[in-house]
């Protein structure tokens, strides 16, 4: 999330012709926290849902899988946050 979301959304500006700012090319549009929220919700999802699945606890995949939602809206919020970032140049800065 880290390094490919910049990328993608700098590929994505640049394919529409905007010009980017030195800034735009750094992983400075990034919001650390709600990446960092990203990467732990992730690794909560991956690891709730392998336990309920070696438990054959249904509970904990149901869990699991909600964990795994809960990460896609996070990573729609990042990659939203990137292109708004992106878009006016980079100008703010983050919190990595």
């Amino acid at each position: 999330m880290h390094r490919v979301a910049p990328r993608i959304v700098v590929l994505w500006l640049a394919e529409t012709r905007r010009s980017l700012s030195p800034a735009a090319h750094r992983a400075e549009l990034l919001h650390a926290p709600l990446g960092w929220a990203t990467v732990a919700t992730a690794a909560l999802a991956i690891a709730t849902t392998a336990i309920g699945i070696a438990a054959g606890a249904a509970p904990l995949i149901r869990a699991g899988g909600a964990a795994i939602a809960l990460t896609a809206v996070l990573a729609g919020l990042q990659a939203a946050h990137l292109a708004r970032s992106a878009a006016s140049g980079g100008t703010r800065r983050s919190h990595a």
